[in-house]
Order: C-alpha cells, then sequence, then structure tokens
C-alpha cells in the first residue's frame, strides 16, 4: 500500500468509508471462473490423489529417476536436458 502512498490505517479508513458511501462492500464479491478443461484437470488430479494405487514418491529427485531423468536429478533443469521424458512425454 505504501506504494500508493497509503498506509494500512489510512487503506482501511478508506475502505470503510466506501462500505458506508456504498452501503456494502465497495467491489464485487465471487468465485473465479475457471474454464471446463482446468476444471477438468482439477478434478482428474482429485481423483489421482484419492487413488490408493498411484505411485507415491518421498521427493521430487524420486521421481525424476523414475521417469529415467538421471541429469535432471543433479541440476533439476529437466528443460536443459536432451531427449528428456519430462519433456517429452
Amino acid at each position: 500500500m505504501e506504494g500508493l502512498g497509503l498506509n494500512l490505517s489510512d487503506a482501511v479508513n478508506m475502505f470503510l468509508r466506501q462500505v458506508i458511501l456504498q452501503n456494502g462492500i465497495p467491489f464485487e464479491v465471487k468465485y473465479p471462473e475457471f474454464k471446463p478443461e482446468v476444471i477438468e484437470a482439477m478434478e482428474e488430479a482429485k481423483q489421482i490423489s484419492r487413488d490408493p494405487n498411484t505411485k507415491r514418491y518421498s521427493s521430487f529427485s524420486e521421481a525424476l529417476e523414475d521417469m529415467g531423468c538421471f541429469l535432471c536429478i543433479s541440476s533439476l533443469l529437466c528443460y536443459a536436458c536432451i531427449g528428456c521424458p519430462v519433456i517429452t512425454a
């Protein structure tokens, strides 16, 4: 807020004045809208995370090693690997 020249107290007072002037919250409050493919991906992720048969990893390095991405384990630069199974999958 200080970048706008306001401290916290000024910002709260300004907000409360707007609540009074507009007889309510001075902005629309709503859930974000997601594209259908994003919602579908989130549902799929939920299902996978709840599936007891899904393979689990104790670290990111372990997951990379399982995918055969040995160069990435030390550098964590998957995008730099030529023929990286993470990128080409």
